[in-house]
């Protein structure tokens, strides 16, 4: 069961970028959104591509690729207060335009779409992804992860950073890897007010 288990949470991080995007399609093909729940969307979206920013400019070009690869156990900027800042970021930003998407429909079910997404992040992320990520990190980096592994929680923030902090934020990695998401991004919201004006 163990070793089943480890290869669905290889696969799933491998495809992890197809499931969300996979998401993202369903809720645009259903979405029935307003001007207000659009603009209500803004900032949780914005909190969340400023997270997934701040952790990229540290962790580079090794968050976007099909296998786990790092060169340097990265300790600082976002990572110094929680170990999975980007998928915080992601979660936040799926969140928002999962609001957004959804202005015209009962609060009712704009509240259940929440919680299926929510729903969705929790398994790929929280029990599928991390957990793989995690086996590596503690192969290549050993003690020096179990460490940071040990100081630094897994799900939320700790108000005092890791002491320990290695990497530097780099704006040019982040201009290379994160325009498709931003782009990603725009195009949804695009269709979203393409939708409210065509009702």
């Amino acid at each position: 069961m163990g070793k089943i288990l480890e290869r669905v949470q290889a696969l799933a991080f491998k495809y992890r970028a197809a499931v969300m995007a996979s998401v993202a399609l369903l809720i645009l093909i259903f979405a029935d959104p307003s001007a207000r729940s659009i603009l209500e969307s803004l900032p949780l979206v914005i909190l969340g591509e400023g997270i997934r920013i701040w952790g990229l400019g540290y962790i580079g070009g090794a968050s976007r690729g099909e296998e786990t690869s790092t060169k340097i156990l990265v300790t600082a900027g976002p990572y110094s207060y929680t170990r999975n800042p980007l998928y915080w970021g992601n979660t936040l930003t799926g969140l928002g335009l999962t609001w957004g998407a959804f202005g015209n429909d009962p609060i009712s079910l704009r509240l259940i779409m929440l919680l299926i997404v929510a729903l969705i992040y929790i398994i790929l992320y929280w029990i599928l992804v991390i957990p793989h990520e995690e086996r590596y990190l503690e192969e290549v980096f050993g003690s020096e992860y179990m460490e940071y592994k040990r100081n630094v929680p897994k799900w939320w923030w700790k108000l005092k950073p890791y002491p320990l902090r290695k990497g530097e934020f780099d704006l040019d990695i982040v201009l290379k890897t994160e325009y498709w998401t931003i782009l990603w991004i725009a195009l949804i919201y695009a269709v979203l007010v393409v939708k409210v004006f065509s009702h």
